[in-house]
C-alpha cells in the first residue's frame, strides 16, 4: 500500500580524520540533492515546488501535503501528465511533463484538494454545514424564455455590455480536463441544484441529489461538463473533491467557475427594480469559441442566473435533503432524459426550456453508460469468467422471477487456481479506482466476501500494495480473541473498502456499515463487487444505486452489463444473445 519514501534529505557522507592529539573524529558532509522545478496552482496561489529527481508521485504528494496541509489521499494532481496520473511509485522526472506555460519557467499543474483545517466541520459540533455564500437569498425571477416578467428582457444595457467585456478579459479558465471536439457544453450549478450545502452529514456524498452521478455519466457522452457555483474557490474545491465529482470514473469535469466570474445586473420589473447576480455564458463563449448559445445548456435552481441567456436556461427545483426527498426526488432522472433528448436538436436556443419536465415525462429512460471505455483487465476478466463458466448465456430464471439472458455465478470461483486469478482482477479494479476509494484496509463481509478479500489482499501485496484485511463472523465469539471481526481489527480512523461478489438486496453490505463505522470507528471508503447488472430492483433504482445513494459511498464493479454487451459485440457471433440482452435492458434497465 505504501510507496517508497521520498528521498528529500541530502545525501550524507561520513569520513574519518585524525586530530592533532591522535584521536579520530567523524566528519559528516551533506551533499545537495539534484532537483527540478514544478509549479502547483492551488486556488489563487502558485506554489514553486523543488522536486528531487528521484521523487515518486507519492513523494511529490507528501511534499505538497507539507506545503499546503492537503492530505495525500485527498489530493488530485490535474495536468501533471496528459491523461490519467500514473501509479504512486512512478518517478516524476521520468514522466512526459507539460511544457512551461507562457511567462513561466517550469511546468505547472493544478492541485485540487482541501486542507484538513478547511474541511467540512464536524456535524456533531454544528447545526448546519457552513458555506461561503448562500445563493438562495433574495427574490428569484424565472428568466427562462417563456412567461418572463414584463420588462425583464431589458437587461443588456451599455453598462452590462461593458461588464461582459471586462469579465471576459479578467476571467481565466483552467482546464481540469481539456474540452473534447464536437461536444456540447453543460454548465451546471452546484448548491441546491445537485448539492445541499446547509444540511448535516458525516460524508459529503450523502448531500448529493439522488441520481447525480448517473445523470452526469449519461450526459457526458454528449456534453463537456462545467460547474459554475456562486461560492468562493475554497468552498467549491472542497465540494467537488469530497463528493467525488472530480474523480468519478464515468465522467470528467472540464472546468469550474466561481462567484468571481459573476457580476450584478439590474432588472426592471413592472413595479420596481431588482439588482441581482448573473452567470453570463458569454464569458465562457468569449474564452472558448467552440461553444455558443446553439450548443450550451445551463442548469440552475435560480432562474435569475439566466437573465442574460434565457434561451439556454433549464430551471430545476431546489434540492433540500430529507428522508422524504432522498426517497422521492427524480429530478436528475428527468433531466437526464431531457438533455439526451436535446442532443437531437441542432440549435439548443431555438426553443424554450420552460416546460422541460412535461417533455421529459413523455421520453423513455436511457440506459446509463457507467464506464468510459473498457480496460484491458476488464476484457481479460470476461474471457476468464466465460472460460470458467462463471458467466453463461441462455435463459435463466432469477430469484426475482425475471427471465435473464445471462447468468453470473461467482460461487464457481471454487478452486485455488480460479481464486488466485480472480484476486488479480479484483486487485486491478482496486488500483483502477484507487483515487475514488482511497482505502487503507480491506473488508470482506461473511461469507462470500471472506475468500474474495483474502485473495484480493494477496494480489495487491504481490504488486507492492500491502493492505491489511479483515472480515466478520456471523456470530460474535465470547472466547479467544472474541468479537465479530477477524484480522486487522484496529480500525479506528481507517478507510475500509468492502469487497464482495454481487449486490442483490444489499443486506450484507448494509450490515457492514454499523459494524465498521459505529462499532469500530472506521470510515466506509466504498464497495467493490464483481458485476453490476444495471437493472431495477423492486423500485426504480438498482440495488447498487440504492447502496450508493442511501449509504453515501461509491460502489464500483469490475464489469457492468454494458461492458458485457460491449465484450460480446467485439467478439462477434452473438447477435441473438445481444438482442435478448437489449430487450432485457429495455424492460428492466436503469
Amino acid at each position: 500500500m505504501n510507496s517508497e519514501p521520498l528521498d528529500t534529505e541530502p545525501c550524507i557522507t561520513i569520513a574519518a580524520t585524525s586530530l592533532d592529539d591522535g584521536d579520530v573524529a567523524c566528519v559528516v558532509a551533506a551533499e545537495p540533492v539534484a532537483t527540478f522545478s514544478l509549479v502547483a496552482r492551488w486556488g489563487p496561489s502558485r506554489l514553486p515546488v523543488a522536486v528531487p529527481e528521484s521523487a515518486t508521485i507519492a513523494g511529490l504528494k507528501r511534499l505538497l501535503q507539507d506545503m499546503t496541509g492537503v492530505p495525500v489521499h485527498r489530493q488530485k494532481l490535474v495536468g501533471l501528465v496528459k491523461g490519467k496520473l500514473p501509479a504512486d511509485d512512478a518517478v516524476v522526472a521520468s514522466l512526459s511533463l507539460p511544457a512551461p506555460k507562457a511567462g513561466e519557467d517550469a511546468p505547472s499543474f493544478l492541485l485540487m484538494g482541501t486542507a484538513d483545517a478547511a474541511l467540512f466541520k464536524d456535524p456533531v459540533k454544528v447545526t448546519k454545514m457552513s458555506d461561503a455564500l448562500d445563493d438562495t437569498g433574495g427574490e428569484d425571477i424565472d428568466f427562462t424564455a417563456v412567461n418572463m416578467p414584463k420588462g425583464a428582457r431589458d437587461v443588456y444595457t451599455p453598462v452590462v455590455v461593458e461588464k461582459l467585456i471586462q469579465y471576459a478579459k479578467k476571467t481565466t479558465i483552467n482546464f481540469i480536463n481539456e474540452p473534447r471536439p464536437g461536444k456540447r457544453l453543460l454548465v451546471l450549478d452546484l448548491d441546491y441544484t445537485i448539492f445541499d450545502c446547509k444540511a448535516v452529514a458525516s460524508n459529503p456524498q450523502d448531500l448529493l441529489r439522488p441520481g447525480t452521478h448517473e445523470f452526469l455519466a449519461a450526459v457526458y457522452q454528449h456534453y463537456d461538463i462545467a460547474v459554475w457555483s456562486q461560492t468562493h474557490w475554497s468552498a467549491l474545491e472542497a465540494k467537488v473533491t469530497d463528493t467525488g465529482l472530480i474523480s468519478h470514473p464515468a465522467y470528467r469535469l472540464s472546468f469550474v467557475l466561481t462567484k468571481s466570474a459573476m457580476f450584478s445586473v439590474t432588472t426592471t420589473l413592472k413595479d420596481r427594480s431588482l439588482k441581482h447576480q448573473v452567470k453570463a455564458l458569454a464569458i465562457i463563449w468569449a474564452k472558448l469559441p467552440q461553444y455558443s448559445a446553439k450548443n450550451t445548456i445551463h442548469v440552475d435552481d435560480l432562474g435569475r442566473n439566466f437573465a442574460l441567456n434565457p434561451h439556454s436556461g433549464v430551471k430545476v427545483s431546489q434540492w433540500r435533503r430529507s428522508p422524504e426527498s432522498v426517497a422521492n426526488d427524480v429530478e436528475m432522472r428527468l433531466l437526464r432524459r431531457y438533455l439526451l433528448h436535446l442532443c437531437k436538436m441542432p440549435d439548443l436556443s431555438a426553443s424554450s426550456h420552460k416546460n422541460w419536465r412535461k417533455v421529459a415525462a413523455t421520453l423513455p429512460d436511457h440506459p446509463v453508460n457507467h464506464t468510459i471505455k473498457m480496460k484491458d483487465y476488464q476484457r481479460e476478466y470476461l474471457d476468464f469468467c466465460v472460460e470458467a463458466k462463471v458467466l453463461q448465456f441462455g435463459k435463466f430464471t432469477l430469484k426475482s422471477g425475471r427471465e435473464s439472458p445471462y447468468f453470473f455465478n461467482a460461487g464457481l470461483f471454487n478452486t485455488g487456481a480460479l481464486l488466485l486469478k480472480v484476486g488479480q482482477f479484483y486487485a486491478a479494479a482496486v488500483l483502477d479506482n484507487l483515487d475514488v476509494f482511497q482505502p487503507t484496509v480491506l473488508f470482506g463481509p461473511a461469507y462470500k466476501g471472506i475468500p474474495l478479500v483474502a485473495t484480493t489482499a494477496v494480489a495487491l501485496a504481490a504488486q507492492g500494495h500491502d493492505f491489511p484485511y479483515v472480515f466478520n463472523r456471523k456470530e460474535a465469539k465470547d472466547h479467544g480473541e472474541g468479537g465479530n471481526l477477524v484480522g486487522a481489527t484496529v480500525l479506528r480512523g481507517e478507510r475500509a473498502l468492502i469487497v464482495d461478489d454481487v449486490i442483490t438486496a444489499g443486506t450484507a453490505i448494509r450490515e457492514s456499515f454499523p459494524l465498521l463505522r459505529d462499532a469500530n470507528g472506521a470510515v466506509v471508503a466504498g464497495v467493490l463487487v464483481a458485476v453490476d447488472r444495471q437493472e431495477k430492483g423492486r423500485g426504480e433504482r438498482s440495488a447498487i444505486q440504492e447502496v450508493q445513494e442511501d449509504m453515501g459511498v461509491p460502489v464500483r464493479a469490475i464489469v457492468t452489463m454494458a461492458d458485457i454487451m460491449t465484450y460480446l459485440e467485439s467478439k462477434g457471433g452473438h447477435e441473438q444473445v445481444l438482442a435478448d440482452m437489449r430487450a432485457y435492458r429495455e424492460k428492466y434497465g436503469i
